[in-house]
């Protein structure tokens, strides 16, 4: 009896498949904050909030554990120009599968990372079936 292939996985987003290191987009060099990088700048339309929100979100911290590098052609990911609310469609598509990926690779974050206690019925585990040592193709865990 043949068994169904796995399914095939998503293409990764733009941003990413160009920037594929994952150091460059977060940091936790830092203890107790995460940081993200992201190539978007900030002109007041909220754009680094909405990216915290997300990075928090995924990696299931508390919002205020979150911050944002500043913008730099050195270190932060290229992704072209900062132009309304594709920055969120395009940094956010990056930051959201980073985030997930490692937030069910890491260790249980302590209740003050989270702002809620760790409970037993909140288990981390590798979802899909995936070993844990396995990143998704053409992702890289490698720092710069």
């Amino acid at each position: 009896m043949m068994s169904d292939p796995p399914p095939a996985l998503p293409p990764l987003p733009a941003t990413l498949a160009a920037n594929p290191v994952l150091s460059a987009w977060l940091d936790f060099t830092c203890p107790g904050v995460v940081t993200i990088a992201t190539g978007k700048v900030e002109y007041g339309q909220g754009v680094w909030t909405a990216l915290a929100q997300v990075a928090a979100e995924e990696l299931d911290v508390d919002l205020r554990r979150v911050r944002v590098a500043p913008v730099s052609t050195a270190t932060s990911p290229d992704e072209g120009v900062t132009s309304g609310s594709r920055s969120i469609e395009e940094s956010g598509s990056a930051l959201r599968p980073t985030g997930r990926w490692l937030a069910r690779r890491a260790p249980p974050r302590p209740a003050c990372w989270t702002g809620r206690p760790v409970t037993p019925s909140r288990p981390r585990r590798p979802r899909g079936g995936r070993s844990r040592a396995a990143a998704p193709p053409g992702w890289t865990s490698r720092t710069r």
